[in-house]
């Protein structure tokens, strides 16, 4: 009877001292999970829609990104979109990779001549 007796005190020992708190450790463990699933899901959502505007992206807005990574002014970007209108360009962009539209825009009696030239060298350099 006395061996019954041990195992009985030491069940005790081992027993859990509050039901509640076991719960409260469950509850907040699922909360956790819960709390990630949200976040990855609304991070998932944004990187989806960042893309999505990627892909409805104008020959514009490409320009537009081009001038705003070379640090070129209001005027500096008028006169690109003007070589741009007036090369009557598929890709606007293009004028950053082909220096031949300021080359045309600075010949001839063309009073903003020496801008085009100053944009030209700016953007390409020195070029002969």
């Amino acid at each position: 009877m006395n061996y019954s007796w041990t195992l009985l005190a030491d069940e005790e020992l081992y027993r859990g001292r509050s039901g509640a708190s076991q719960y409260m450790l469950l509850l907040a463990a699922g909360g956790a999970i819960v709390l990630a699933i949200v976040g990855y899901y609304l991070w998932n959502t944004l990187v989806k829609q960042r893309d999505g505007r990627a892909v409805d992206a104008t020959p514009g807005d490409l320009l537009a990104e081009l001038c705003k990574v070379h640090e070129l002014s209001r005027a500096e970007q008028a006169l690109i979109s003007a070589v741009a209108r007036n090369g009557q360009l598929a890709q606007p962009a293009s004028v950053f990779i082909d220096p031949e539209p300021f080359d045309r825009a600075a010949e001839g009696a063309n009073p903003d001549a020496p801008r085009y030239r100053a944009l030209r060298q700016k953007l390409f350099g020195l070029i002969d």
